[in-house]
């Protein structure tokens, strides 16, 4: 789901397995805690929206899953837990399922019901949406009708009672009840969505966001999202103020356990050097990442190395190859690429270590699998060698290729020069570098714009289903994942078969064949599979990551310093 705008790079004190979660001390309950102070979590970049079912990064998933909740989510562990679902059935042939809601309510006041449900989810397969994530619906009965405009509802999703609704398959998937932890999944109240005319040409982004005024025909004016949130979430949008600063505050109408700051912030700090400034003189609270220029200092610092928080996660940072731009159409040109770079040097010299050489797509602490890969060797006669053979079989070679890279954090432009540089040399081949706006950069790399172009993944559910189906198949090239533009048959058919395996060995046999084919293929140049590694002041307790992200932040409290 995630595609992720900055690198984490902090010094490693303490190890936290995949099965577990990197946690600050429980910090208590509402009943015996006075909810106080303002938590402070800096962003290096704005989040391109806080609608769900456009989520697509994980700036955007980290303030969304602070207001909104699916039917399931995750616990620390990454096992499967009950949100606005209490409890739910699966029949025998796993085709049917029926989901029993809680009496929960919308931060407005509104009581969360089926209907809710089922709106909200074929609001996300509406092509007026524009949601780039419809894919988490596909194995629903009725879903790709509904998108096609050839239903008029989705026939899958029953609303049986206003407590219960049932979600029927096409054929069994088990990887479903996955994807309803997924931000597009989440419940959102029809009637603030629908009080505004969501028109995005009526809005100036460039300017602060304020109260939004009224149409002739009593709409409200303007992208709902910008100015009020629709969710079930321990917290609520105060105020979004674009590229300065996102405000949320306590939800008192949540079913759960109740936030116990007064306010939370995330302040949109661009610059590095700045962002590592305000954390050390107490104008932030959670930092995450550190600056590669900071690295060392805070390695031997007494005081901020005991503040690091570390997780491994199931993500990815890599180079990504449009498949269907010159000269990347040619197989060939994309392994003398992967050839021609020393990414060990990465790991070594820009990372400091901090991560893992990728040896392949799926990250090693995937669950129940185990790769066939090993990383393309440093080899600049061999990457020589086959750049030649594809000119002589006719691939064109460009006088520049453009390498585009997301702007807000220093790592990236090290390691595209880095990178321009070995090509340069072992190639004779000239990379032309782009830094662009993070919001910007997305939509150019759904549209295929760039040959060349850096990207990072964070699993949205733990299943190799996530990063090879999702950012591989065909099918998703585009703005459903696929940047890459990647298209293979046999991939395909390996990743889809794998879809509807009921054998979990059988299945990642099929998953770790499909990987197999897409290295061979050389259809991304993969750099490291990462750790997370957070700064949090000591005095902040009730924090918590798994392996793919930071959770809720109501149970985080702020004590004396």
């Amino acid at each position: 789901m995630r595609r992720f705008s900055s690198v984490i790079a902090l010094f490693v004190v303490l190890l936290v397995a995949f099965a577990g979660c990197g946690t600050q001390s429980d910090g208590g309950t509402p009943t015996d805690q006075t909810r106080s102070g303002t938590l402070r979590v800096a962003i290096s970049q704005d989040s391109p929206t806080l609608d769900p079912a456009r989520v697509t990064d994980t700036t955007s998933h980290e303030v969304t899953k602070q207001m909104y909740e699916g039917l399931v989510t995750y616990d620390k562990d990454l096992n499967i837990i009950a949100s606005l679902a209490s409890s739910w059935d699966i029949s025998p042939d796993g085709t049917l399922y029926t989901f029993h809601l809680r009496d929960a309510k919308f931060a407005s006041g509104d009581s969360v019901t089926a209907d809710d449900v089922k709106w909200s989810f074929e609001r996300v397969l509406n092509p007026v949406t524009k949601s780039e994530r419809t894919w988490i619906f596909d194995e629903i009965a009725g879903a790709l009708d509904y998108s096609a405009g050839k239903a008029q509802e989705v026939s899958g999703i029953v609303v049986k009672d206003e407590k219960t609704v049932e979600i029927k398959l096409t054929e069994y998937s088990p990887i479903f009840i996955h994807k309803m932890t997924y931000s597009a999944a989440y419940v959102v109240n029809r009637k603030i969505v629908e009080s505004y005319d969501n028109n995005e040409a009526t809005e100036k982004k460039e300017e602060p966001v304020k109260e939004p005024a009224k149409n002739e025909g009593q709409l409200k004016k303007g992208l709902w999202h910008l100015y009020e949130s629709a969710g079930t979430g321990p917290f609520k949008l105060q105020e979004w103020k674009k590229d300065q600063k996102i405000v949320l505050i306590p939800n008192d109408n949540y079913w759960g356990q109740k936030a116990m700051v007064e306010t939370l912030v995330f302040p949109v700090i661009k610059d590095d050097t700045i962002r590592m400034q305000e954390y050390q003189v107490g104008n932030v609270d959670v930092l995450y990442p550190i600056p590669d220029a900071d690295f060392e200092r805070v390695k031997n610092d007494p005081k901020l190395s005991t503040e690091i928080l570390q997780v491994k996660d199931l993500a990815i940072y890599y180079i990504g190859f449009q498949n269907k731009l010159e000269p990347f159409t040619n197989k060939k040109v994309r392994q003398a690429f992967n050839m021609a770079v020393n990414r060990q040097d990465i790991v070594d010299k820009i990372f400091k270590g901090r991560h893992t050489l990728a040896t392949g797509i799926i990250p090693p602490s995937m669950p129940n699998y185990k790769s066939l890969t090993d990383a393309y060797p440093y080899d600049p006669t061999k990457a020589k060698q086959l750049l030649e053979e594809a000119v002589k079989e006719g691939a064109k070679v460009p006088s520049k290729v453009i390498f585009a890279f997301n702007q807000g954090n220093v790592t990236h432009k090290n390691i595209a020069e880095f990178i321009q540089e070995q090509i340069k040399g072992n190639l004779g081949m000239d990379l032309q570098l782009e830094s662009v706006e993070w919001a910007t950069y997305l939509g150019r790399i759904d549209n295929g714009a760039f040959p060349m172009f850096r990207l990072g993944w964070v699993a949205d559910y733990p299943d190799p289903d996530n990063f090879l189906w999702v950012l591989l198949d065909s099918s998703n090239a585009g703005p459903k994942g696929g940047g890459a533009f990647y298209s293979n048959p046999n991939f395909d058919k390996l990743v889809r078969d794998a879809k509807k395996e009921k054998d979990t060995e059988k299945r990642m046999t099929l998953y770790a064949e499909a990987e197999k084919i897409a290295m061979e293929d050389a259809c991304w140049m993969p750099i490291v599979f990462q750790n997370s590694w957070t700064l949090v002041k000591s005095n902040i307790t009730g924090y918590h990551r798994n392996a793919m992200g930071p959770m809720m932040y109501n149970t985080v409290k702020i004590g004396p310093k």
